[in-house]
Order: structure tokens, then sequence, then C-alpha cells
């Protein structure tokens, strides 16, 4: 059996790399809270709608008499607190560690944190103060970052109030999810952040003033320097603006000492400091990302003005466009499983109003408080900027969704992107000797190369069809969620649907077709209408997060109430709805579906006693699929059983499912049990496992190994999990 990691290297687990979780991990193998004591000094503290967060650092943990030191801790507490950068806090509640990801696609909490240095969550139920020593450099620039975030909400509100606070503050706390995501599907969601144009412009323009005034050499490097690093550690000192302060500095010290400054050796010197301090922010998007793009802008874009020779500034913005993008491509697609081609022409239409957007930004923030008038005119210029980023987006927006590289192909798309600058480079020496022989320009297709290109590095993100089919029981905690994928790429949902995950359509089933490349759902079976198998589908529709083209369900309890909303869902997308009753088969190329059970007219007490039961095959593999079928409703087409590759355990694993002489006649080669960690009601039942394993199946859990994929090669089925 292999392990799936799903697309990450995860280096504490070779002991490479020392994870701040791992000091209490030993901890948590009994229970998955822990009531603790806590003690540490408080590093941020926020103000949210529940009550308090805090992040602690230095600190100590008891529990059992116990005492370890895990680092970093974030702490809720559920009321107003005052706390202030330095003082130490004791706090006794509820530990636990981070959500780990169960399915790829799945937003990975813990390892997440960990990048931060943060290894832990407490729930705070009594507090008291060890001591009020009070950091003050850093609380006088925390009590900036709250009055300048206070005076953005009285001179803005809704989306401006949220781009412009995420823009000069770095809080995107006020920032709606359907800006992000059109800033996002258009290419510019680094507007949105304080990144290295933040920080440059800034800084640039505030080292430029302090020329003009007389001071001494060297001090105005010195004030622009302090300066910056203020403004990052105000905004939150994320990656991209520590990358970009770090550069900064480097260019003043440069200009201080009368030295040449080299973009590469800097970027290269940024990316070793921070790594020094946090080790896996490798691992994490937005360091890959903020230092991809200023790299390929440090290789690319002097080959590129060599061979494009641009004469004017847009075309040199253009050219940079181009870099950027092609630059981060095959990363943008391995964290965020989609690519933006209208990047490349909004960008230099954007960016050039990215300075005066700033500017209104800065401006309300500083001087709202004051003059409030004045204040609100500031942001109403950047309410016309924002308006027109809102309409270029709209019109010139553009991205589709590929799934995640493979990670030889990521090493494939940046070696021939090497290759390709070093035969650029090659034949421009080539050219230019010609050009000094003949005294005459050669500039053959210049912006048609580019183009062409360009478009070979978009048309490789996207994944080649698979010739075999694909099954996939997702780790939905205490529900049901089967993806499918038929030869051709043809994807189809068995259930979907959680008891004890909130939003799980959004959070864990959405996610993982983006992660799988795709776009649309050719069809969803639903075995029956229990919310821990419906709900995740009926999200995906009202959201409309996936495209889908039909629902299937049983015929028997088709008419039942239970399935209104479903239906309403359904109906106002125009998403048709089919039925099934035993007997009854629909065939997808290659890939049958047939449902065994129950008939149209069927009766039952309740609705698992009416799963809809689903046989898939093709070729080799034959699966089945019961929903939350009893042992007694398993008796009732017994004249059809017939031995299996792949059960999915009825009813999560129950007691009352997969009886003995079912088990015996379909003698399933691997056995999928679909439920939620420690969940309420005891499943999978010892008393099934122990038939499964005297079957001599293979038993897999979601609960434990996460997501687990089956697939057919060469007649065999291979196993993989993601844990």
């Amino acid at each position: 059996m292999g392990i799936w990691i799903g697309g990450e290297i995860l280096f504490w687990q070779l002991g490479l790399l020392g994870a701040p979780a791992a000091v209490l991990e030993s901890w948590f193998q009994a229970a998955d809270t822990l009531e603790v004591e806590a003690v540490g000094t408080v590093d941020s503290c926020e103000s949210t709608s529940y009550g308090t967060k805090l992040i602690l650092r230095d600190t100590s943990v008891s529990w059992n008499g116990q005492v370890r030191e895990p680092g970093g801790i974030l702490v809720y507490l559920r009321e107003e607190v005052k706390g202030k950068i330095g003082n130490k806090i004791c706090v006794a509640g509820d530990l636990s560690l981070f959500e780990e990801a169960g399915n790829p696609g799945q937003f990975d909490a813990r390892s997440y944190y960990r990048s931060k240095s943060i290894s832990c969550q407490l729930w705070g139920d009594r507090w008291q103060w060890v001591s009020r020593e009070v950091q003050v450099i850093r609380e006088f620039l925390a009590e900036m970052r709250r009055r300048g975030m206070e005076n953005l909400r009285l001179a803005a509100e809704g989306e401006d109030l949220g781009v412009l606070a995420a823009v000069f503050l770095g809080d995107t706390s006020e920032l709606p999810e359907d800006t992000r995501a059109l800033y996002q599907e258009g290419g510019i969601s680094h507007i949105l952040a304080v990144s290295g144009l933040h920080v440059s412009l800034l800084g640039m323009g505030i080292f430029r003033l302090l020329r003009r005034l007389p001071f001494p050499r060297c001090v105005p490097e010195v004030l622009s320097g302090l300066v910056m690093a203020g403004y990052v550690v105000v905004t939150g000192a994320s990656v991209s603006s520590r990358r970009a302060l770090i550069l900064f500095l480097v260019m003043l010290l440069a200009r201080g000492l009368g030295r040449s400054y080299d973009m590469l050796s800097a970027v290269g010197l940024a990316g070793l400091l921070i790594l020094v301090s946090q080790p896996l922010e490798l691992f994490q998007a937005s360091f890959q990302l903020s230092f991809g793009s200023v790299a390929a802008l440090g290789v690319l874009m002097p080959e590129l003005e060599q061979w494009l020779r641009p004469r004017h500034s847009w075309e040199k913005a253009l050219a940079s466009s181009v870099c950027a993008v092609m630059g981060t491509l095959p990363l943008g697609a391995w964290h965020f499983y989609e690519v933006s081609v209208s990047g490349i022409w909004l960008n230099p239409l954007v960016l050039p109003l990215a300075s005066l957007l700033l500017l209104s930004a800065a401006l309300a923030a500083a001087v709202t408080g004051i003059w409030p008038f004045l204040g609100s005119f500031f942001a109403g210029t950047g309410h016309y900027i924002l308006k027109l980023y809102r309409i270029l987006c709209k019109l010139g927006g553009f991205s589709v969704t590929v799934g995640q590289p493979r990670a030889w192909e990521l090493a494939a798309y940046y070696g021939c992107l090497l290759l390709a600058v070093l035969a650029a480079r090659r034949w421009r020496k080539r050219r230019q000797a010609r050009e000094a022989e003949e005294g005459k320009r050669f500039l053959p297709g210049r912006w048609l190369s580019l183009a062409a290109a360009v478009l070979a590095g978009f048309g490789a993100m996207f994944p080649l069809p698979t010739s075999s089919l694909t099954v996939v029981s997702l780790d939905v905690g205490q529900g049901d969620c089967t993806f499918l994928e038929l030869p051709g790429g043809e994807a189809w949902l068995i259930d979907g649907g959680s008891s004890d995950v909130e939003q799980v359509g959004s959070g864990r089933i959405a996610p993982f077709l983006q992660w799988k490349g795709v776009r649309r759902l050719e069809g969803v079976v639903l075995s029956h209408s229990d919310a821990d198998h419906t709900n995740g589908i009926q999200e995906i529709l009202e959201g409309e997060l996936v495209p889908v083209g039909c629902l299937v369900l049983p015929r028997a309890t088709a008419g039942w109430e239970e399935w209104a909303a479903l239906r309403m869902a359904a109906e106002e997308r125009s998403v048709p709805v089919y039925t099934m009753a035993a007997g009854e088969a629909f065939q997808r190329g290659a890939v049958s579906f047939t449902c065994l059970y129950p008939a149209g007219t069927a009766e039952g007490e309740d609705t698992n006693s009416l799963s809809l039961t689903l046989l898939v095959e093709w070729e080799a593999f034959s699966g089945l699929f019961p929903g939350d079928l009893g042992t007694e409703q398993e008796l009732l087409f017994a004249g059809q059983w017939q031995p299996v590759s792949l059960l999915k355990v009825g009813h999560h694993g129950s007691r009352s499912s997969s009886g003995p002489a079912f088990l015996e006649a379909l003698s399933p080669q691997a056995a999928v049990i679909s439920c939620g960690a420690d969940n309420a009601y005891g499943h999978p039942h010892p008393e099934t496992l122990e038939r499964l394993e005297q079957g001599g199946s293979r038993v897999y859990r979601t609960d434990r190994q996460g997501a687990v994929r089956f697939r057919m090669r060469k007649g065999r089925m291979i196993v993989d999990t993601f844990r």
C-alpha cells in the first residue's frame, strides 16, 4: 500500500526539520482535546466577533503534572481582553491540534500554522495576567494598525473597506469573498496583499522624499529603512512584505556603500534569512509565489528585453507581466489548481494605478480620525480605482481549473523554461553577430513567438485524459462521498454529505474536485436523502461551486418530502433529476452503472432501508455502493450477489450492515469505510471489522487514512491512502 502525500513533501516526517506540534503530539494519543494550563507572552491581540484571539509565544503547557514548551499557541477567549504585546498571561482551557487535511485540495491548517511556528489552539475558560510588561515599540506599531483600521471603517464600507484595508494594512477580515474570487480569476489577487509591490512603492516614495530634504549623507537611507521596517511590522510581516523589505534594505545599503545592486543576489539573501527563522515557509504558497515571481523577473526579463527590444513603456510592462506569469504559472496551478490567463493583459492595466490606490488607502487611514471629510475624499479616490478594477476583471478576467500538476510536470516545465532561456541567449548572440555583419536589425515575429511560448506554457498545465477508472472515497467525516473518474475524464459522485463537518461541500468536496481538475460533474448518484449523504451536494448546487450535469435518485423515495430542498436547488439551476430502480442500468462509455436495489414500488420504514444500491463495472473491476443499507435489505437481492473488487461498506461500518452471508458472497478484495474520527455512533463496529477481516478483505478507513484512492492498472487494483 502506497502513502498518498497529495503533493506535499513534509520534511518534519523525515526528521530533517523540527516541527513545534511534535512536542505535544504524544499527549493526544488518547483524546482529541486536553484540559491544560498554558503560560505565554502575548505576541498579538485581536478582537473578534466571538471574543479575543491571542497568539502566545515562549509558552509552557501543563497537563497531568507534565510540562512542555511547544513554542507558539493560538488562544481564543470568549470575552473581550485588552492585552498588549509583551504581557504574560496564564490561560486554562481545552487544547487541541489544528485540523489535518484528509483529502487532496483540502486546506491543511496544521501544516499552515506549523510554518508560522504555532503548534496548537487553546479555547480558554479561565485566564489571569502573570505580568503586564509591554514591548513598547511593537505595541505602538500594533496600536497604529488598530487606529488605521478604525479610520478606514469610518471612511469606507463594503468592498471598498475590505480592499483598502487589505492593500494598506494587510487586514483581510473585511474583504468580501466574491471580491477575492473576482481578483483571483483576473490574475490580480496580489493587489489584495501587502506585497513587494506595495513595499517598493512606499519605500521608494519615502526615500525620494527624504532625499529632497537637507539631510546629511546616508540619513535618508537610514530613516526610510526604519520607516519601512515599522510598516512591515504594522501590516503583519507577510512573507512577500519581508522579502520586499530585505530587497529594499539591500538596495539602500548598496547605495550607501557605493556598490552595485544585484537583484538575484538580494533575493537569495532574503530567502535564506526568512527560511532560517521559519524553515517550513518553504512549502507555503506565499513564499513560493513571492520568490518565484521575483526570480522570474531577474532571470527571464533581461533575455526577453533583448529578444523583444521594447521601445515603449507599455511593451516593457507587458513583457514584465509575461515574465511573472510564466515564472509562477505551475506554482499557481500547484497551490490553487487553476491558471489565470488574463493576468498577462490585466496587470499592465492595473499596476499603473496601484500606487494611487495605495496612497488613497494610506491617507484615508491617516487623516480620517482628525478630518473625516478629507478621509472620505481620499477613500472616494480609491473607490473609483476599485470600480475600474472590477470592470476590468469582469470584462477581461479568465481562469481555468486545471488541477494540481504532478511533481515531474513541474520539473519538466521549469527544465524546458531554462532550456528556452539558454537557447534564446545563444540565438541572440548569433543574431547580434549577423546584424553587425549586415548592418540591419532582425526582429522575426518577436511578439508572435512570445505568444506561442505563452500558449505552450498554459497548454502544458492541462491534464491529459485518463485511460482507466479511478475511484476515491473522500474523507468527509461522519458521512459518505465517493468520486469516480471514468476513462476519458468524465467525473461522477456517489453521495456527498456529512453530519459532523460544517460546509463539507465547499470545504472538502469542491476543493478535491478542483485539485483533480474537474470543471464539470457529469452526474451525482444519491443513495438516500439523509443529510450525511446529501448536504454537501446541496451546497455545491446552491453555491454553484461546480456545474452538475444531473442528479440520480432512488425511484422508491424520489417523491418523499425529504428530497424537496435538493430538488428545488436542482430545478433553479436547470439540473435534470432522474430516478433508478432495481434492474435498471445506464452506460457511460465502457463503464456500466446498475441498480440492484430497491424496486420502484419498494416500501420501507426509513430512508436507510431504501438506499439505492449501485454496482459499477469496468473491465476487470466491479464496485458495490450500498449507501446505508441494513442486513435485512441485503438479503432482498441475494440473487444478484457476486464477487466484487471493492465494497463501500454500508452504513459507515455499523453493526446492522454488511452481514456474514453478504460478505461471504461478495468476497471483496478491498473494503472502504467512510466515517468520522471518534464519532458518537461508534462506527465502525468491531463485529463488522471482524467479519471483513475474516473474509480476507483489506480494510481502509477514511477517519484514519484520509481519502482512499483505488486505481486499475493492467488488470490490477492499486490502492493509495492520503495519510
